[in-house]
């Protein structure tokens, strides 16, 4: 998809197939990215798996000694993964629909779906009516609110996801590195400082906050495998919200 999606909205999206490496913990989660990575390449993808050694050659700073509570037995390693700028998807999706017509209503606020006949035919805003025979809803982490405005329950919880960035460094880490085991992820960006990643909230909220313990519990777990980023600053600290399902699969199809 991305591919190609720079050139048709005409706007850089910033992808950076870096590559993502998956970190295994135990015998168990490496049988089992084993199988997972048999199945993937059977849809096509490509996927390889790495032992410590490789793991090594390919990130130098990764420590894969037995020091680590859980050390690293070996990884999954995707080459064509990577990341794509958010900001930059936003404004060019936004830049692609304004060009086929789409009216962005900047600071609009939806405070209803109108509805006759058990169908919508619109929205009010905090400007007035807008009539509509289909209503899209893209709003990230608000989607259950407005279902609450139909009196649709969706089968979805919402949770923040604290992110951290550190002072800008020299080039060190060529690849996305992440442990779904301690739910942890980092990167480095084309500035230079590092973006660190961890789990969802454990609990539901709306709220955009950092927390102490989160960004202290994240920064141990990743020293533990990065030892050199020890002295290292995190100069900011942010999360964003994320609508989920039970078992995190989406749902697909139609009522």
């Amino acid at each position: 998809m991305w591919d190609d999606l720079s050139a048709d909205l005409e706007w850089n999206l910033m992808v950076q197939k870096k590559g993502i490496i998956a970190l295994a913990h135990s015998d168990p989660e490496l049988a089992a990215m084993r199988m997972m990575s048999d199945s993937q390449r059977r849809a096509g993808i490509k996927i390889e798996m790495l032992s410590p050694a490789e793991i090594k050659k390919k990130v130098p700073s990764i420590d894969i000694s037995d020091k680590p509570a859980l050390p690293i037995f070996g990884a999954q390693f995707h080459p064509e993964g990577g990341t794509v700028h958010h900001d930059a998807a936003v404004w060019g999706y936004a830049q692609g629909a304004s060009r086929y017509g789409v009216d962005i209503c900047v600071g609009v606020e939806v405070t209803g779906i109108n509805i006759d006949a058990e169908k919508v035919t619109g929205v009010e805003t905090n400007v007035g009516s807008i009539a509509a025979g289909k209503v899209h809803v893209a709003v990230g982490g608000y989607s259950s609110e407005i279902g609450r405005m139909i009196g649709i329950r969706f089968p979805v919880e919402t949770y923040a996801m604290q992110v951290m960035t550190t002072d800008v460094m020299k080039p060190f880490l060529d690849y996305y590195v992440a442990s779904p085991r301690l739910h942890f992820y980092t990167q480095q960006t084309l500035k230079g400082d590092l973006i660190l990643g961890g789990p969802l909230d454990h609990w539901q909220s709306w709220n955009s906050y950092a927390t102490w313990e989160e960004s202290a519990d994240r920064a141990s777990r990743i020293v533990e495998y990065f030892p050199d980023l020890a002295h290292v600053r995190v100069v900011r600290s942010w999360s964003g919200i994320c609508d989920c399902t039970g078992d995190s699969p989406p749902i697909s199809g139609q009522p």
